[in-house]
C-alpha cells in the first residue's frame, strides 16, 4: 500500500488516529499462553494507570479501574533515571498468560529500540506456531502481506482494481 502511494497510485490508507497514542510502546505477546498459565513477572516499579486522551496517554484519575477501556500501565525505562526515589517502592505483578484474570489489564513498555527490530524478532518467533491466538495470527498475516508486497515489487506486479 505504501509502495503504491509512493509511486503515485491512489490508495485508501486507514485513519491512524486511534493508534497514535500507542506509537513507541511495546507489549508482551505470550506465544504459548497455556504453557505460561500461572507464571508472573514481579516488578519493583508498577507505574500508575494512564488513559488515552486524544493522541496521548495521560495519568488516569483516581478510582479508574485497571481494566477499563483505553487504560494501561506504561513502563517508561527512560524515566527511571530521572526518578528521585531509588529503588522504587511500588511492587507489582505482570501475568504472562491470557488465561490469567489480571491479564485483562494492559501493560506497555516505552523502550529505546526501533519497532522494526521488535517486529522482525516477533515474526521470526511465530512463523512455526499454530495461529490459535490473535497476536500470532496477526503477526503471520503481516509477514505474509510484507512477503507478497516484496514479491510483487520484485516482479513488477501492481494491484489493479477491477
Amino acid at each position: 500500500m505504501l509502495s503504491n502511494a509512493a509511486h503515485g497510485c491512489h490508495v485508501d490508507l486507514p485513519d491512524p488516529t486511534s493508534v497514535l497514542p500507542f506509537i513507541g510502546l511495546y507489549t508482551v505477546v505470550p506465544l504459548k499462553p497455556k504453557e505460561l498459565y500461572g507464571l508472573q513477572c514481579l516488578t519493583p516499579l508498577l507505574p500508575g494507570l494512564s488513559i488515552v486522551s486524544g493522541r496521548y496517554f495521560v495519568p488516569a484519575s483516581p478510582g479508574t479501574q485497571p481494566n477499563a477501556p483505553n487504560v494501561a500501565r506504561i513502563f517508561d525505562i527512560m524515566s527511571l533515571t530521572a526518578t528521585s526515589t531509588w529503588p522504587p517502592e511500588t511492587l507489582g505483578r505482570i501475568p504472562f498468560s491470557s488465561f490469567h484474570l489480571e491479564f485483562e489489564e494492559q501493560y506497555y513498555w516505552r523502550l529505546p529500540i526501533k519497532y522494526e527490530v521488535v517486529l522482525s524478532d516477533l515474526m521470526a518467533s511465530v512463523m512455526d506456531l499454530d495461529p490459535d491466538y490473535m497476536e500470532v495470527e496477526l503477526t503471520q498475516v503481516i509477514y505474509s502481506l510484507l512477503t507478497l508486497s516484496k514479491f510483487k515489487a520484485r516482479h513488477g506486479l501492481v494491484d489493479r482494481l477491477e
